[in-house]
């Protein structure tokens, strides 16, 4: 464990800050429980873009199956595909990382303050893991992992149709 972690939350007692230690303390809280809403807030904005980035490639084999009618053509939009969905995925752990990280340094705080109702609130969710809660990212991640499925899917049919193995639709020799 780092140096950091050995440190406590609260550095000063309200003898040491002065009056306005609970109101600071309070509005501190209050900063970082918005702080944690912020990166769900950008989570939800990445994957609608991600969404979008998906389902735009997506349409586009249609599109270049009409246009080029070659298989060779279409290998960069699985590829891509891949690549933005596996980024994806990143985005999805990281932001659920950050977010643990905000919420165990929120139930620390909470420790200092009157009522604690994110902690009740994990508690009551089994921590995430029973039967009355299912963690969003779990959810979310699924998501991706069907665009690289599809991706995959459709990388091997091309490469079989580059190779004379397999006939595309609207392929001119058939």
């Amino acid at each position: 464990m780092g140096q950091a972690e050995d440190r406590p939350l609260i550095s000063r007692n309200k003898d040491t800050y002065g009056d306005s230690f609970q109101e600071h303390l309070i509005d501190q809280y209050r900063l970082y429980v918005q702080s944690a809403d912020s990166v769900s807030s950008r989570r939800l904005t990445s994957m609608r873009y991600l969404l979008a980035i998906s389902s735009g490639l997506v349409a586009l084999y249609g599109v270049q199956f009409a246009a080029f009618r070659e298989a060779i053509w279409l290998l960069p939009i699985p590829i891509i595909g891949i690549v933005s969905a596996i980024a994806w995925l990143r985005i999805i752990k990281s932001h659920k990382d950050l977010n643990a990280l905000k919420f165990t340094l929120i139930h620390e705080l909470e420790e200092h303050l009157p009522a604690a109702p994110f902690k009740r609130e994990w508690e009551r969710a089994e921590h995430g893991t029973g039967a009355k809660y299912t963690p969003v990212t779990e959810l979310e991640s699924w998501l991706p992992c069907i665009f690289i499925g599809l991706h995959l899917l459709m990388f091997v049919l091309l490469v079989l149709g580059a190779a004379d193995v397999l006939s595309l639709p609207g392929d001119p020799t058939q």
